[in-house]
């Protein structure tokens, strides 16, 4: 029998310096959580039961520090608080799994896991729109309650020691978000948004000998009641249940032994995000989904230097769209690194590394929002050098 309990506490406070227009958003977090589990061996049943629970404390202030009035898009913010909330976050879930060998070379497994997720929010400001902007304030009758029973079952074969096939089914839940719930964009305090709830269905095989190691699967995933961004002719955003999506893809790495000093490593995915006959998007892709991501790693540990690791790595993101409506796409990128780590014994190791080694510039984001193109840069040409002292108690 095991038990795991945790204590986090965060608190994040960003203020827009460089766009005075912008709020200010202070916020706090603080969570208390306990995982219990018991492993029950008996011949050739297996058994893991447990139950995880988890408290969070949470808090916001969205403040507006003057008068803004807009030259371009968007409305009007007086000066004030905006938000000014607490949500006290509850769940537990009790789960169990039952694992059958009948013969070595065969495994069949299933299991329940039962979640209770409940928000209790309190409004310390006035409910409903915030003076003649876009931003709105539900009242204190919002807490809502998601509970959700998800059945999981798998199967392993293994036809020798060096080979497994597999195949799983997994459903799954996931409930919105406080900020989804509390922090509107629009003076639709009336809305009721449910969880999304997804069906998963995977397959693959496993191969490793001496000097390789291979992994194929192929996955299927159906979201239902997913939650999607909206926008109206005013251009503010809102969240709403959409219909389904759909998430299918492959992903296969090799690694392998090339010599006694150098191996590498090659990891690749292909995947399809697309909405399925959504009332706004139809069939088309999820924005900021890129389709093809690649990762290549040759690692070099010389036998004259014992200790030393090199490692040579690129990195492939593909295009994707810019939005959901897929009026445009971005490129992608293709980033080179290069990481060393020096052992000099147990207890003292050096390292250094050089992340975007040719210097390109890239986004590591990119979408189209109130109707125009927004970038995130990515980090530059990056070094990095030091050394880890590891002392003995």
């Amino acid at each position: 029998f095991s038990s795991i309990a945790y204590l986090r506490s965060n608190r994040n406070r960003y203020t827009a310096t460089w766009e005075p227009s912008l709020p200010q958003n202070d916020s706090k977090t603080k969570t208390l959580g306990a995982m219990l589990k018991a492993d029950i061996n008996r011949d050739k049943l297996h058994y893991i039961t447990g139950i995880d629970i988890e408290y969070t404390k949470a808090t916001r202030e969205y403040s507006q520090a003057f008068d803004f009035v807009p030259s371009g898009f968007g409305s009007a913010v007086a000066a004030g608080k905006i938000y000014d909330y607490e949500v006290d976050y509850y769940a537990i879930a009790p789960y169990l799994r039952t694992e059958y060998r009948p013969i070595a070379a065969l495994k069949i497994a299933g299991g329940l896991r039962y979640d209770t997720n409940s928000y209790d929010y309190t409004n310390n400001t006035s409910d409903g729109q915030y003076a003649d902007s876009s931003f709105a304030r539900p009242g204190d009758d919002l807490d809502p309650t998601f509970n959700h029973l998800s059945p999981k079952l798998d199967i392993s074969i293994v036809p020798s020691e060096r080979q497994l096939i597999y195949a799983r089914y997994a459903n799954g839940f996931r409930i919105p978000q406080a900020s989804t719930l509390y922090s509107l964009r629009t003076n639709n305090i009336a809305f009721d948004i449910d969880p999304e709830i997804s069906d998963t269905f995977e397959t693959g095989y496993k191969l490793a000998t001496q000097r390789y190691e291979f992994d194929i699967s192929v996955y299927y995933m159906v979201i239902d009641d997913t939650i999607v961004r909206r926008e109206n002719n005013a251009q503010e955003r809102f969240f709403v249940n959409g219909d389904k999506t759909i998430h299918q893809g492959i992903e296969l790495s090799l690694s392998s032994t090339l010599t006694s000093e150098v191996s590498g490593k090659v990891a690749f995915s292909y995947a399809e995000h697309k909405y399925d006959n959504d009332a706004e998007f139809g069939n088309n892709e999820q924005e900021q989904a890129p389709n093809d991501t690649a990762n290549i790693r040759l690692i070099y540990k010389p036998k004259m230097l014992r200790g030393l690791t090199t490692m040579l790595e690129w990195e492939h993101v593909g295009s994707w769209w810019l939005d959901n409506n897929n009026t445009k796409k971005y490129n992608g990128y293709d980033i080179g690194n290069i990481k060393l780590s020096y052992r000099r014994n147990k207890n003292l190791m050096f390292f250094a590394k050089v992340n975007n080694i040719s210097d390109v510039i890239y986004a590591e984001s990119a979408n189209i929002s109130f109707g125009r193109e927004r970038y995130t840069p990515a980090a530059p040409r990056q070094f990095f050098a030091g050394v880890e002292v590891f002392l003995g108690v």
